[in-house]
């Protein structure tokens, strides 16, 4: 078709005899139309490739620099003829567009090679870990209060060797697929020595809180062994560092600071100061507690064992008009997971734990990363925990109680001073559905027997 209009272009109109040099001078007249054609056929496959998704850089930029190259050499062979006399200058084959588009016909090739093909194996090549196939979503026919939501299995890349992995059974996926990691490692795999301790402290508008808090961990904690308490201000208005944790407090408890400007949730919170910490064990407490004497002991003494468990002190009462522990201790620890996502108190009498209560926990940071931290799509607070205890038990590890360590805790007792002072943000449900359907498997149906899910 190229071809037929050309020869048109180039004929001679109806009744008139052929001229050589009318001739060829309308065909020089029609160079610089047939040499910007020229020029946009040797354009076609970087405009092409430009119209597709996930192309690395480099490739296109050398499909790019091979048009380039052929432009350069068109232009030249245009310019040179321009300059010859008409008769001079008799028409090269590539100057005819059908003519010039077999021409280019190794180029494309090539470019689209490298488009296609070439791109699979540059993709393939960067995979750090083997792709995981997707499990069903959530169903929509129960759209109120548990939206369509995806599971948790395609929601996180693969993690680096610091960077905390996002939780759910793609923590499974990159544990399992290690081939430095054993599930069923034997006992000697697992002992460590751990020496130093970070305490996270996730703060939401707790001011006087917080800073007592900061306070009887630093008292309570020997000075070799506190690595950090690293405090996660969670949006609160005027920032905490400006109000009770100025600097010059920061320096004096060890205190890293870090802070959203946001308010996330106490999920968020944690899993920021989390990814933040640096020693050897990485406990979480809540920003109104006061850890009793020795509380550290047992947390160094049973993670040495197994640097895959989690430990949960005795949870006592705090009276917050003294900062002193209620009583003589005999707290809580021990909890199970139930059919609807959420986590009752008791348990068996030897030390280990079905669930955790979420709130006051540690473990390596190894197994901190090695497991995920938290579901980042999860916000606000509550369901955290189920997803966190189950997951800790499929991978391998396991969750004890610490039979000496006591942490005493501000309950909610209805009363003004101890409510929640934090912006509400998420939805507990939700984080409980997102848990269920990530590790009951088929049994995740059965939350829709509870009212809060029908």
């Amino acid at each position: 078709w190229l071809k037929q209009v050309l020869d048109r272009g180039n004929a001679e109109p109806p009744g008139s005899r052929p001229s050589g040099t009318a001739k060829h001078r309308r065909k020089r007249d029609m160079e610089p139309i047939t040499f910007a054609l020229r020029l946009l056929l040797a354009w076609a496959v970087p405009i092409w490739a430009f119209t597709q998704d996930d192309q690395p850089a480099s490739i296109v930029g050398f499909v790019i620099l091979l048009s380039f190259i052929a432009t350069l050499i068109e232009t030249w062979g245009f310019v040179r003829e321009l300059g010859l006399p008409a008769r001079a200058s008799k028409p090269r084959a590539s100057r005819r567009l059908w003519s010039f588009a077999l021409h280019l016909l190794p180029l494309y090739l090539l470019q689209v090679w490298m488009v296609t093909f070439a791109t699979g194996l540059y993709l393939a090549s960067s995979q750090n870990v083997p792709a995981v196939s997707a499990e069903p979503e959530l169903p929509q026919s129960n759209p109120d209060p548990v939206p369509h939501v995806p599971l948790l299995q395609e929601d996180a890349p693969p993690a680096a060797v610091a960077p905390a992995l996002r939780a759910g059974p793609q923590a499974v996926a990159a544990t399992a697929s290690s081939p430095k990691f054993e599930l069923d490692a034997p006992p000697e795999a697992l002992r460590w020595n751990p020496k130093t301790i970070s305490v996270v402290l996730p703060c939401a508008e707790e001011r006087e809180y917080a800073l007592k808090t900061v306070q009887s961990v630093f008292q309570m904690t020997p000075a070799d062994v506190l690595h950090e308490i690293v405090v996660v201000d969670d949006g609160s208005s005027p920032a905490l560092s400006a109000t009770h944790l100025q600097p010059d407090v920061q320096k004096k408890y060890k205190v890293t600071l870090r802070r959203h400007e946001d308010t996330v949730g106490l999920i968020g919170a944690k899993k920021t100061g989390g990814d933040s910490a640096t020693g050897d064990l990485v406990i979480f407490f809540d920003c109104h507690v006061a850890p009793q004497k020795d509380w550290h002991k047992d947390f160094l003494e049973l993670i040495s064992v197994n640097y895959r468990r989690m430990v949960v002190p005795q949870i006592t009462g705090l009276d917050i008009d003294t900062w002193t522990q209620v009583g003589a201790g005999g707290g809580l620890s021990k909890c199970y997971v139930t059919w609807d996502g959420d986590f009752k108190w008791g348990g068996t009498d030897d030390m280990y734990m079905g669930m955790l209560s979420g709130g006051l926990l540690g473990m390596s940071r190894r197994w901190w990363i090695e497991t995920g931290g938290y579901d980042v799509h999860m916000m606000g607070w509550g369901g955290e925990n189920i997803d966190q205890g189950i997951r800790c038990w499929v991978c391998g590890g396991e969750i004890v109680a610490a039979p000496s360590s006591q942490v005493a805790h501000m309950w909610r007792t209805g009363e003004a001073r101890t409510g929640a002072r934090y912006k509400h943000v998420g939805d507990t449900i939700m984080n409980r559905a997102r848990a269920m359907h990530a590790w009951y498997g088929q049994f995740a149906r059965k939350i829709y027997d509870f009212p809060s899910f029908a």
